[in-house]
């Protein structure tokens, strides 16, 4: 663990500008439990912590994630803000049938997320995580359909999002290095790179804007074959800083869920994504 935060810590100070680190304002202030979260959210990323339930439009199936983000800790040096995230989400997808609802699928995700930005243009963000998923549907099994696996991801994350006055929005670029990862085809499987963007935000009123949203995933296992999300809605901001959105969704490539990793799909989806 002292070998993992010290390696985190090294990777984090390689992205700060030399002027912030040599500068005379250097006290330190700590905040427990903040109210805010530093790192916008990856808008279009279909494993983003969070609350959500989407409809599969061509069928009566729906993805359902029930988590969030939980700033732990707020702090600030000189000029650099920054704050440690706990983060956890389970994913399902639900299929409607005969009055009863089956959960098909239960993927689980945790991350510890420190992050930090110095012009609050530039954001960092580095942790480690964990994922295992599961398949939950024993029709899967006793017909047939399919078989259950050994899916599990331990890695390390590192992103660094940019904020655009051009685009009305930011950009983003992410590697995953798995030091674990446990699925049924030979080899070591060690990265994932996920880059994507969330621009126009134009404004309808105070609380109200569309936007259009693009996520790209490329996968070590599959020679780099990619899962792809665009994603157009509307983002209605509560009283407090929550912000619901309502959004299409198209998902296409290699699937998200991890029992289904050799599959493709080509879905579109309708659904709502609360941004806590």
């Amino acid at each position: 663990m002292k070998r993992l935060f010290s390696f985190l810590i090294l990777i984090f100070v390689c992205f700060l500008p030399s002027s912030l680190l040599t500068g005379q304002e250097r006290s330190l202030s700590i905040t427990v439990l903040p109210t805010n979260l530093l790192m916008p959210k990856l808008t279009a990323n279909a494993t983003e912590h969070g609350l959500s339930l989407a409809k599969i439009l061509t069928r009566n199936h729906f993805w359902a994630g029930i988590g969030g983000r939980v700033p732990a800790l707020g702090f600030k040096y000189g000029h650099i803000i920054g704050d440690l995230v706990l983060a956890s989400t389970i994913y399902s997808q639900l299929d409607r049938k005969s009055g009863s609802i089956r959960v098909i699928n239960t993927d689980f995700y945790v991350d510890v997320l420190l992050s930090m930005t110095w012009n609050e243009k530039t954001y960092v963000q580095i942790g480690p995580g964990h994922t295992s998923q599961h398949l939950n549907d024993d029709a899967y099994e006793i017909f047939n359909l399919g078989h259950s696996i050994n899916y599990v991801r331990d890695y390390v994350k590192l992103v660094v999002l940019q904020k655009s006055e051009f685009i009305h929005g930011f950009v983003y670029i992410a590697a995953y290095y798995h030091h674990t990862f446990k699925i049924p085809i030979p080899g070591n499987h060690i990265w994932l790179f996920d880059f994507g963007m969330d621009a126009l935000n134009y404004q309808f009123s105070e609380f109200t804007s569309a936007y259009v949203a693009i996520d790209i995933k490329l996968r070590d296992e599959f020679r780099f074959g990619s899962t792809q999300s665009y994603q157009a809605g509307i983002k209605i901001k509560g009283a407090s800083l929550s912000t619901v959105r309502i959004a299409y969704n198209y998902r296409t490539g290699y699937e998200e869920r991890g029992q289904f990793f050799s599959q493709k799909i080509d879905l579109h989806t309708l659904g709502a994504y609360f941004d806590l």
